[in-house]
């Protein structure tokens, strides 16, 4: 199945089972809630510098560990919601009922390699950080910001590179019941072999990431002739587009390795 097929063919399964759309649903009205609590910390924050450092450790301090540990159970909600997709792509291949509460629970029993992917998905985004904040301190400390496009390639090099090689460790770990380190190391070797497609279907899904992210910064921004209800029904219509292409990038996932194994 060439890959035209393969995406025209997950779209077609969203559009026959909108039960799918559920997970990423969920996961996406769980961040709305977090980025508006975070947004008023983030307003709190002007406060801050009117305060004593007694204000700093009893107000400040506490919600900063509390935004900080959301943070994190969201990260990996997010990924369990990931990897439902897999049983129910699965479960739809076979012609068998698409079941959310088991494709959550063979989820939850994979948590070692989604614990993995967890923490080495974190590694890669400090390198990734460190690397543009070095960037970043150098250009402006030599006033060229064309320094900063190396750095910026080879971020992207990275990332392209991580997520070909890790593109297949969670179908494997749940469609064929292997251990962390096994659907690592198949998932590397499908991932060699089928680099070119994947590096196709990763570059389609950073620019479909890139247009959501580009939507909600429009709908975030203070724009003065656009009254405060239709500020937040763009915003609204953003977060379910955000759930929409981000439902899309996980059927793909699933549907891909089960066409290609």
């Amino acid at each position: 199945m060439k890959l035209t097929q393969i995406l025209m063919q997950s779209f077609i399964l969203l559009r026959r089972k909108p039960k799918l759309f559920l997970p990423r649903l969920v996961t996406t009205f769980l961040y709305t809630s977090y980025f508006i609590l975070l947004a008023y910390f983030t307003i709190d924050l002007r406060y801050l510098f009117l305060q004593s450092d007694r204000y700093l450790i009893e107000h400040m301090l506490p919600r900063i560990a509390f935004l900080l540990i959301v943070s994190i159970i969201l990260y990996f909600i997010d990924i369990i919601s990931y990897a439902m997709y897999s049983a129910l792509v699965r479960d739809y291949h076979r012609g068998e009922k698409i079941d959310l509460l088991n494709a959550l629970k063979e989820s939850i029993n994979t948590w070692k390699s989604l614990l993995f992917l967890g923490l080495l998905s974190f590694g890669i985004l400090l390198i990734i950080i460190l690397l543009l904040s070095f960037s970043i301190f150098t250009a402006f400390i030599l006033n060229n910001l064309y320094l900063l496009l190396p750095s910026i390639f080879i971020v992207l090099f990275i990332i392209l590179i991580f997520l070909v090689l890790m593109f297949f460790v969670i179908p494997v770990a749940i469609i064929e019941k292997k251990g962390t380190f096994q659907s690592i190391k198949e998932s590397f070797n499908l991932g060699i072999k089928y680099r070119n497609d994947l590096l196709l279907i990763n570059m389609f899904f950073m620019t479909l990431i890139l247009i959501t992210f580009l939507i909600l910064m429009v709908t975030e921004m203070d724009i003065g002739d656009i009254v405060a209800i239709s500020a937040l029904f763009l915003f609204i219509i953003a977060r379910i587009f955000q759930a929409v292409i981000y439902t899309y990038i996980c059927v793909v996932n699933p549907y891909f390795y089960l066409v290609r194994k």
